[in-house]
């Protein structure tokens, strides 16, 4: 597949976000089970969701950054 509806192996998606696997594993990211059972589920990672994730992640703590204060 070509463009925003890439599919991506969890190693790929962690590649894109700039994470480990083990931390991609442990975050809330959208994800597509492709089979594997309970315990140890097979998961697939569309591009465009997980940019869209990580755009909507970002944008409350641009617009909520508050500097520093330091007591007096």
């Amino acid at each position: 597949m070509a463009g925003g509806g890439e599919v991506l192996t969890t190693a790929q998606a962690a590649e894109l976000l700039q994470v480990s696997v083990d931390t991609l594993l442990d975050m809330p990211v959208p994800f597509v089970p492709v089979g594997g059972g309970r315990k140890r589920p097979r998961r697939r990672y569309l591009r465009s969701t997980l940019l869209e994730w990580l755009k909507r992640r970002e944008a409350p703590a641009e617009l909520h950054h508050h500097p520093r204060r330091h007591a007096s």
